[in-house]
């Protein structure tokens, strides 16, 4: 089988990692701090949207600012958790590509080096190319700076690269970078509103939308 896609870029929390049980985990111990707590399911639905999001609900139920929660919750989010796991299947499909000549790149709002330490655990690393992640004078997403990141290292033309994503932010970021935007939702928290070139919701689905 051949590759449509050559360059693919892979958001990380809710696409290829299991990661929000971890987030779940890490906001709760961040609220916590200020002697609050809510329910797994409501701190779901909004870390779901963004964790930025998530931020700007539970600060005022803290009784603290913004920033104040997000300086706990990146303290705990640090730290390599075993409840942050790659999604089944998605690690043979990344080996798969490499092995038809792709290349798969990180394109994060966490840090690159963390999601290194996480693709280094779990055999995977050599899969990727580019590692686009927050640093200092990089805007997270929805600013499309980390998906030309990827674009400028990877010396790649915008139309030759798949953003691949579990919320909208990520194909509108691609979009922007004008690349194009795979939604693949394996949690199914999220509707594609983003016009997506491509939606799948199983990695059955992804693998046959990028092989022919």
């Amino acid at each position: 089988m051949e590759l449509k896609y050559r360059d693919i870029a892979w958001d990380f929390d809710g696409t290829l990692y299991n990661s929000y049980p971890h987030i779940i985990r890490c906001l709760r111990l961040a609220m916590e701090q200020f002697g609050y707590t809510d329910s797994e399911e409501n701190i779901a639905k909004w870390a779901h949207i963004t964790v930025g999001h998530a931020f700007e609900h539970y600060a005022p139920f803290c009784g603290c600012r913004r920033e104040n929660l997000a300086h706990w919750y990146r303290k705990f989010i640090a730290e390599t958790s075993p409840l942050c796991t790659p999604y089944p299947g998605i690690p043979e499909l990344l080996r798969e590509i490499v092995a038809a000549g792709g290349r798969n790149h990180l394109c994060s709002n966490r840090d690159a080096q963390k999601c290194k330490d996480y693709f280094a655990r779990d055999g995977i690393l050599d899969c990727f190319t580019v590692f686009s992640g927050m640093k200092s004078g990089i805007r997270s997403k929805p600013a499309p700076d980390l998906v030309n990141g990827v674009l400028n290292e990877g010396k790649i033309a915008p139309k030759d690269l798949l953003m691949v994503g579990d919320r909208n932010l990520d194909i509108e970021v691609a979009h922007a970078a004008g690349a194009k935007g795979c939604f693949f939702d394996l949690d199914g928290y999220s509707t594609p509103t983003s016009n997506p070139e491509h939606t799948a919701l199983t990695v059955a689905e992804l693998r046959k939308i990028l092989f022919d």
